[in-house]
């Protein structure tokens, strides 16, 4: 998001992307992200009349974005919202059962905490956005965790009914401001051996805060049925990028984080199903000046 963000223009066809880090996609040394991608595509392919701004924020689940919208991004005044969310909202579940306790409506069993929702200080500032992602949004202190054998067991349909009822009311608070929602399914590596790897990382020794990689890949497929799901109900076009990405080793840093090209595949296959929800050309030029550089992006 630029700051200030610009002012519309007659014209001006503005896309809102929500969401969490795999929205945010600061996760890749070089600075492209997939709305940044998916700009520089559609005015390569005829609309410079489109401008996306990337409201996504690491560590932001569903209930984070709800809030966000209505107190603040509303006022950017988009014409369409791509919401992406999925393992944000997930792991709540997987902390409720690691620390013996139930989900709560407010997700304060994971985001009441100060790891989570700290004031940025100093350190926030750094040279590395891979490192301090990795060190501060995915990795933050798990020291309350309970050893696997004392987990408490835990009912998926508890978390994904939340998931579910925070994407309506999203839905409901873009809808209201004018804009049109779209939601979008969250892809995923496919390797179990990347899951594994992923474990050893975040899970403290004695202690895990992910589940094997089966049982992993079936609660992410659930929310993704969620996102798609609340889509058919509500009336809502649903890009199926867990669908339309390729599950290739190098697109991925991790289980759902995007490497470089990773990003730049994912502003492809999300410009192709642009056609569905994309208002029609205006005809309007925007100045490259507001703009972000498409230099150097593909």
């Amino acid at each position: 998001m630029p700051t200030p963000v610009p002012p519309r223009v007659p014209g001006e066809v503005r896309i809102l992307a929500l969401g969490g880090p795999t929205t945010e996609d600061a996760s890749n040394e070089s600075g492209v992200h997939w709305p940044l991608a998916l700009e520089c595509l559609l005015e390569e392919r005829g609309r410079p009349d489109v401008r996306v701004l990337n409201a996504g924020m690491s560590a932001y689940t569903t209930a984070h974005s709800l809030v966000r919208y209505q107190l603040d991004l509303v006022h950017t005044e988009p014409d369409v919202v791509l919401v992406m969310h999925n393992i944000n909202d997930l792991t709540v579940t997987y902390y409720a059962a690691a620390t013996g306790q139930q989900v709560d409506p407010n997700y304060l069993v994971k985001y009441g905490r100060r790891e989570y929702t700290g004031l940025v200080d100093e350190s926030d500032v750094v040279l590395s956005r891979l490192l301090h992602f990795f060190a501060t949004r995915l990795l933050p202190p798990a020291t309350d965790l309970l050893p696997p054998e004392r987990w408490r067991p835990y009912d998926l349909e508890d978390g994904a009914r939340l998931f579910e009822r925070n994407l309506r009311w999203l839905v409901l608070a873009i809808r209201s401001s004018g804009a049109t929602p779209v939601l979008l399914t969250m892809p995923r590596s496919d390797d179990p051996g990347v899951v594994d790897a992923t474990r050893r990382l975040v899970n403290s020794p004695g202690v895990s805060l992910l589940p094997e990689a089966h049982a992993f890949f079936a609660d992410f497929d659930r929310f993704n049925d969620v996102v798609r799901s609340v889509g058919a109900a509500e009336g809502v076009p649903v890009a199926d990028m867990a669908r339309a990405l390729p599950t290739r080793p190098d697109l991925f840093l991790d289980v759902v984080h995007y490497s470089t090209e990773g990003s730049r595949e994912f502003g492809r296959r999300l410009a192709d199903e642009s056609r569905h929800w994309l208002p029609p050309s205006s005809g309007t030029v925007l100045d490259t000046k507001t703009k972000a550089p498409c230099e150097g992006v593909f």
